[in-house]
C-alpha cells in the first residue's frame, strides 16, 4: 500500500469513528456541564458536585485529545 492510499485508509477510519464517538454529544454534555456548575447553588452538594467536575475534565480530556487527532489528519 503506497502512502496516499494508507492516508485515505486512516482518514476513512476516522471519519467513521467521530460517529461512534459522537463528539458533538461530548460538547453538547460538556457545555451543559458547565452551565451547570456556575449556578450558585452547585456547591450545596460537594459529592454531586466533585462529580460533575470530575466529569468535565473527562469529556475535555476526551475532546481535547479528538480535536488534536482531526487536526493532525485534517492538517
Amino acid at each position: 500500500i503506497d502512502l496516499t492510499e494508507r492516508i485515505n485508509a486512516i482518514e476513512a477510519t476516522y471519519h467513521s469513528l467521530q460517529g461512534i464517538f459522537d463528539l458533538s454529544a461530548k460538547k453538547i454534555e460538556l457545555n451543559t456541564l458547565r452551565s451547570d456548575s456556575e449556578i450558585q447553588e452547585f456547591w450545596n452538594d460537594p459529592d454531586s458536585a466533585q462529580k460533575t467536575m470530575k466529569r468535565i475534565a473527562q469529556l475535555n480530556n476526551q475532546i481535547n485529545e479528538w480535536d488534536e487527532i482531526a487536526t493532525e489528519i485534517e492538517g
